[in-house]
């Protein structure tokens, strides 16, 4: 995305844009009445492209304080009062927290920044919200060298020494010297430089860096650790100069660390793309500050950069608008995705219901006597034998238990006739002995035990009687509960009484007439077993 940089001094405003790497040539407007109507032609080519502004300027005003360490709302209420304490009559101001005390309380360290001439920003302000142009934040250029630091050489106390434009008719440069204290700005310093000759410009150059140094030491600036760390002075300037400082430095800063970098040199290690020859600071932090998505605003007041809210806003919105669309696309690709195969599948049995009825067509003609529920029919063939298939029961298991059940017994307890089958319950494999039935009859065999296995049940009814009982009813039922407590011992049987040779409560009714003689009692027992469902792969 283009974005545009105003960098402003206290002689011009300069304009350019920055498009990925590339610096494009800047756009200079005096400041004077014709400086503001070719400021004005300027915006209305482009209104909508965002604008970031960078502030030089000499009436620009630092203090370091500390501060109660507190949080939230509390510190900002605090950071804003000692605001107004520092800085009355001040309209844009800047406060931002650095770190803590080491020692002591461990206050909070405060970097407090005002611009003293408020006029500097007016003119251009009010043309740029005259044509509503989206501005980012007004910015302070020594503030915004702190992104510079992290490519150049480490050190606790740093004095960035570089060049920046022209600060009148007068002179030919301008020299900011920036102080930062574990890589946060401290200070800085703006003075004009007049370049007539690499011997003049280095004893200034010099010069103005001893008396920075000066006023550190007798400020307590770089006494601020437990122990003493040297000044690390590091200086961007053109190769035409950076012979001669070579020379010259060891002598004039002695106890300091100086680090000399050329210009292209490091206009080159950010990745920076310029057309000038020409560098200067500006070009560096403007690069810098378009190459990260968020800087904090310094000095721009609510009002003046709404309409780059505006612009981010409706720029959430459209995103936002875009990943709800892509949701639905996505959303409603899957839905026609799952009705085409659930179609398929429809498709696929359709057919198969088609080709059983051919099939069944074809049985009819070839079987004319075959009753008219023949469906019915062969659909219990099937199930049967499906069931037999499925769960691999057979019926021989269970009969050879009830065989040797029936060894241990009298012979004249006799079987007459057994039926077998399963079942989902229990009234799916007999139907009630007699004419009430039992609730357990219709208990689904599904349901789950202890260990949650859902099951079926194998079922077999046995009608037997007890003959040459010789009217000993009591005999009858002491061999008839032998036999059951007998089948009773087989693991995972139940055993049902449906009908019993002998009932005490019909026993002890009385009766008027001759005793009834009988040689046989008859019984019924219903055996159930249940089997778990066997998981076979489809």
């Amino acid at each position: 995305m283009n974005k545009r940089i105003l960098y402003q001094s206290d002689y011009e405003l300069l304009a350019f844009s920055v498009k990925g790497k590339t610096l494009t040539a800047a756009q200079p407007f005096p400041i004077n009445d014709k400086g503001e109507a070719q400021f004005a032609r300027y915006l209305s080519q482009d209104v909508k492209t965002p604008i970031y502004w960078l502030l030089d300027t000499t009436q620009e005003e630092y203090q370091i304080a500390l501060l109660p360490h507190v949080w939230g709302k509390d510190q900002l209420e605090l950071m804003n009062h000692k605001k107004r304490r520092l800085f009355e009559n001040a309209i844009y101001t800047y406060a931002i927290i650095q770190g803590r005390e080491s020692q002591g309380r461990r206050d909070d360290l405060g970097l407090f920044m005002a611009l003293n001439n408020p006029n500097l920003l007016q003119p251009w302000l009010n043309l740029i919200i005259t044509f509503k142009i989206p501005l980012a934040g007004i910015y302070s250029l020594p503030l915004l060298s702190e992104t510079l630091l992290k490519f150049l050489p480490k050190a606790p106390y740093t004095l960035l020494v570089a060049h920046t434009p022209p600060m009148g008719t007068h002179s030919a440069a301008g020299l900011r010297q920036s102080f930062f204290f574990k890589q946060k700005l401290q200070l800085s310093r703006l003075v004009p430089l007049d370049i007539q000759n690499s011997q003049q410009y280095t004893d200034y150059v010099l010069r103005q860096i001893s008396t920075t140094h000066r006023y550190l030491e007798n400020t307590r600036r770089l006494s601020q650790m437990e122990q003493p760390s040297p000044l690390s002075v590091v200086i961007l300037t053109d190769i035409n100069f950076l012979n001669t400082l070579k020379q010259r430095v060891k002598e004039s800063l002695p106890g300091l660390t100086v680090h000399l970098i050329e210009s292209h040199q490091f206009t080159q290690q950010l990745g920076l793309q310029i057309e000038t020859t020409t560098l200067y600071l500006y070009h560096w932090v403007a690069y810098a500050l378009t190459r990260r998505w968020y800087h904090n605003n310094h000095y721009a007041k609510p009002k003046e950069n709404r309409y780059f809210f505006y612009r981010q806003l409706r720029l959430g919105i459209y995103f936002t608008s875009l990943l709800l669309l892509s949701g639905a696309t996505i959303t409603s690709w899957m839905i026609v995705a799952k009705a085409v195969v659930v179609k398929q599948q429809g498709q696929t049995v359709e057919d198969k219901i088609h080709k059983r009825q051919e099939e069944l067509d074809k049985l009819k003609n070839r079987i004319p006597q075959l009753p008219l529920d023949s469906i019915v029919l062969i659909r219990n063939v099937v199930d049967v034998g499906s069931y037999i298939k499925a769960h691999h029961i057979s019926p021989q298991a269970a009969w050879e238990k009830l065989s040797q059940s029936l060894s241990r017994h009298p012979t004249n307890l006799v079987l007459e006739r057994l039926e077998w089958g399963i079942g989902e319950v229990k009234a799916d494999i007999f139907q009630s002995y007699s004419k009430s039935t039992s609730p357990t009859d219709t208990e689904p065999a599904n349901q789950t035990e202890a260990d949650s296995t859902p099951y079926f049940l194998e079922g077999m009814r046995i009608y037997g009687k007890i003959d040459n009982i010789q009217d000993n009813l009591h005999q009858a039922a002491i061999m008839f509960r032998k036999f059951i407590d007998d089948l009773k011992q087989t693991d995972s049987w139940q055993i049902e009484e449906q009908r019993s040779p002998y009932d005490p409560n019909q026993a002890l009714q009385g009766r008027i007439g001759p005793r009834l003689d009988t040689d046989e009692a008859t019984f019924v027992i219903d055996i159930f077993i249940k089997h778990p469902y066997v998981k076979t792969s489809s």
